[in-house]
């Protein structure tokens, strides 16, 4: 049986279609439309589908889905029953790419105390215990944004982007401000690890989003990479409501 899960960011948008665990990203871009959709449908036989957004949502897709698959259609909320311990205070504010990131590591390494790092259009740092707890966690400025920071509310900083050379310090202004962003970032997120450590004990590290790879090749310590944690996440989700029926 084949599952189609959607994924609407505040900058991409992805559908992926899961049979069983394995999960197969047949598209990714900015807008999802009924025709989409139906190309999907074309060539898959999809009996669910899971959406979760954190961006604008096509509310045409949304009816369509609603009307074709009813009691197999599943728009995520902070409403719907999850394999965790959710303790955030504020659940209707919490972005669900965070929980649902947190609900994949979670179910990679039971028994085990998790930090998940999403390198998106923000940063976020989310804790879940050992004991399947989701505390909580941060949000700062993802890479885009820094760089975007610096260059509109200054009068002469450049628009810089990532680069695979960095430095311990620039010799230019482009470099000051690459090698800036970058080790700001490096610096920022061991310093998380080292502090979690401190206070969890083990504790191991799992990162996703756009830029988890470069960032894991900047990390000493040891991170499990996964571009589809949100994916994944949605699935468990299902499999988890499913299972409850």
């Amino acid at each position: 049986m084949a599952r189609l899960i959607i994924d609407i960011g505040n900058t991409t948008s992805k559908l992926a279609v899961f049979d069983g665990d394995n999960c197969n990203i047949v598209w990714q871009g900015l807008w999802v439309d009924c025709d989409r959709i139906r190309e999907v449908e074309s060539s898959f036989n999809i009996e669910q589908v899971g959406v979760t957004a954190v961006g604008r949502v096509n509310v045409e897709v949304l009816v369509y889905l609603r009307e074709r698959y009813a009691d197999d259609f599943l728009l995520f909320d902070h409403t719907t029953p999850i394999p965790i311990d959710n303790q955030y205070h504020t659940k209707q504010t919490l972005g669900s790419d965070r929980i649902l990131a947190a609900i994949a590591a979670q179910s990679v390494f039971k028994g085990d105390n998790v930090l998940v790092v999403d390198f998106g259009s923000a940063i976020t740092i989310d804790i879940v215990t050992k004991n399947g707890e989701y505390l909580g966690g941060n949000i700062s400025p993802g890479v885009g944004l820094r760089f975007k920071s610096l260059n509109e509310h200054t009068e002469n900083l450049p628009l810089c982007e990532i680069t695979k050379e960095i430095g311990l310090y620039g010799k230019n202004t482009n470099q000051a401000i690459e090698f800036g962003v970058i080790n700001g970032i490096v610096n920022e997120i061991e310093g998380y690890i080292r502090h979690y450590k401190e206070f969890f004990g083990e504790i191991e590290i799992v990162f996703t989003g756009g830029d988890s790879v470069f960032f894991a090749n900047k990390i000493e310590s040891s991170v499990f990479v996964d571009s589809k944690l949100v994916l994944v996440g949605l699935n468990c989700v299902i499999d988890y409501n499913v299972e409850k029926k």
